[in-house]
């Protein structure tokens, strides 16, 4: 995916993150992008890519959208759509699912 320049200001909402750390001090785990506050900044209330994306005037999946409404739904249903859309969409929405075991 790929956007032409817009010379837009990005003012991202307040997220939370989180490192972790090995023995060695190398950083094994990191997440981020949780929105905090959603209505302060220009992202739409999203975080990460997604708000960047949002305050570019990009696309972007929505809660309370349809799509994102029907990717929510429980059991086999939400898995096929959401395996479906995936795969439609190219993984672009989506990040892979990271293990929480720590190394």
């Amino acid at each position: 995916m790929s956007f032409k320049p817009t010379n837009k200001v990005v003012y991202g909402a307040p997220v939370c993150l989180s490192l972790i750390f090995n023995a060695e001090g190398k950083c094994t785990c990191y997440t981020g992008g949780y929105v905090m506050d959603r209505r302060l900044g220009n992202t739409q209330g999203l975080g990460a890519m997604f708000g960047v994306i949002a305050a570019i005037g990009g696309p972007v999946l929505k809660p309370g959208s349809l799509i994102y409404t029907l990717l929510s739904l429980p059991g086999t249903v939400g898995s096929v759509l959401y395996g479906l859309f995936n795969v439609v969409t190219l993984g672009l929405f989506f990040k892979p699912m990271v293990s929480s075991k720590v190394h």
